[in-house]
């Protein structure tokens, strides 16, 4: 009895702990766990914890349970673990795939239960059914989506849904707007056996995907800065119609004090009725000569 718990409980350990297969691989790569280092060969268990390593001019690809299938570069490191976060109405495990280094490419089935998430030490990548390329180079990193979409979070909350057709660039920590790239439309999208690299990481495509890229993010803070002008427009004339609003009340206020004091607003106003003193002396001094001149 106590055997046959022991061997259910390796079993389940067995079962929730496995990512994928071997599908494909061409050239050196090799697979390290607790330090021990084997040779990738077709058919072999990636487990939790495992880091596969797939050396310069070599490919790997990886098919999992549900069929979906993971496409390693060349130079390129990552690490498979599993998440205990699950969210609500989710019956199928939640992985974590670390890219350490390089490029990776990944079809996953939108009728699976898993959720995925790959990530490196700037941004995470939160999958549930698409096909989609995510890569670092010169310390950027880099995502396209193929087909479905795929969410993107930052370590400070800045987040980003890509869509089918468009890509990201984290750039100096920077995240950009979502966008179509050609350098995305051109990537090596095939994931059968005898499948060739991504070309993420050929110098000729690197280069056409520096100068793209530079050329999108001066268009879009180019566009940034006319809306920014824009809206800046929109305030100032807001606030000019609010100082003519305003004059217009005060001169209101103003005619409704005069017309209570007497006086006339409309036009030059008249002149005040009331005789001053110095006024009702010389008329005084006028009637006094009069009568003088009449005696």
């Amino acid at each position: 009895m106590r055997f046959l718990i022991t061997l259910t409980f390796l079993l389940l350990s067995l079962e929730v702990f496995s990512f994928a297969d071997v599908y494909y691989v061409r050239g050196n790569a090799f697979k390290t766990r607790e330090g021990l280092k084997e040779p990738l060969r077709k058919g072999l268990r990636i487990q939790s914890l495992d880091k596969i390593t797939v050396e310069s001019n070599s490919l790997v690809i990886l098919s999992f349970d549900n069929t979906s299938k993971l496409k390693i570069d060349e130079n390129s490191t990552l690490v498979f673990d599993k998440s205990d976060f699950e969210e609500e109405g989710d019956t199928g495990p939640h992985y974590i795939i670390d890219l350490l280094k390089g490029s990776t490419l990944m079809k996953f089935n939108k009728g699976a239960n898993e959720t995925i998430v790959l990530k490196n030490n700037k941004i995470a990548l939160g999958v549930r059914g698409t096909t989609f390329f995510f890569g670092e180079s010169d310390g950027d990193s880099y995502a396209h989506v193929k087909d479905g979409s795929v969410d993107v979070f930052k370590e400070d909350f800045d987040h980003e849904n890509i869509k089918s057709g468009q890509g990201i660039v984290v750039e100096k920590g920077q995240l950009t707007k979502p966008t179509e790239y050609e350098w995305g439309k051109n990537l090596d999208w095939s994931l059968d056996k005898g499948a060739k690299t991504t070309k993420f990481q050929k110098e000729e495509f690197r280069r056409k995907r520096k100068s793209e890229i530079q050329k999108k993010i001066k268009k879009q803070r180019s566009r940034r800065k006319k809306i920014l002008k824009s809206k800046l427009r929109k305030r100032v004339e807001k606030h000019r119609e609010m100082k003519r609003k305003m004059k217009g009340k005060v001169k209101d206020i103003k005619k409704r004090k005069a017309q209570k004091m007497g006086l006339e607003a409309e036009g030059n106003s008249k002149k005040n009725t009331k005789v001053t003193p110095q006024e009702f002396r010389k008329k005084l001094r006028k009637r006094m000569k009069r009568g003088r001149r009449r005696n």
